[in-house]
Formats: C-alpha cells, structure tokens, sequence
C-alpha cells in the first residue's frame, strides 16, 4: 500500500515527523522533532491531526515541548491507496495546570 502523505503546520511549527505506514492500513506517529515555540518560555502544546479522506483522528496533546512523541496507532479504512494522507500539527491554547 502507498499513500501520499501532505503535512500541514500551523502556528508556524516545523520540522521532521517520524511516521510509518504499515502494509495495513495501520499509521504509526512516532513524534515530531524541532517544532517552533508557540507559547511563552520557548516550548509548545502540540498535538497532530491526521485526516484521510472523511476519517479525522488525532494524538494527545504533550504539554511544553518542542520534540513531542506521541507513539500513537491509528487505523484507517483506505478505500482509496490514491488517497492523501494530511497530518497537521497544531499549538492546544486550552487552559491547562
């Protein structure tokens, strides 16, 4: 099986996603590394979004860090192996302690 895979970063955090797709249509997010501080005090809240045609799942959120590893499965149900695959990383601004 191959998907295409498209990421989008908000809140201008970047860098290198670790991610594997599996012959099944199981997804692995691994973490992602070097993202840019969106909070105060250098860190971020970040949490990705994977979307696969109308399937919408996402990670937690690892709360001030700029390097989050998630270790998340998902399944997809892929009717489509043309189908791209979008995960989006985002900064949680909900109110936390």
């Amino acid at each position: 099986m191959s998907l295409r895979l498209a990421t989008h970063l908000k809140n201008k955090m970047k860098g290198p996603f670790l991610v594997s797709v599996c012959p099944s249509p199981t997804l692995q997010v691994y973490a992602a590394r070097g993202l840019l501080a969106a909070d105060l005090g250098g860190k971020s809240d970040p949490y990705a979004v994977l979307e696969l045609d109308n399937a919408r799942l996402q990670t937690h959120t690892e709360y001030k860090t700029i390097n989050p590893v998630w270790n998340r499965h998902f399944v997809f149900p892929v009717r489509d192996l043309h189908s791209t695959l979008y995960i989006t990383v985002y900064d949680d601004d909900s109110k936390h302690t």
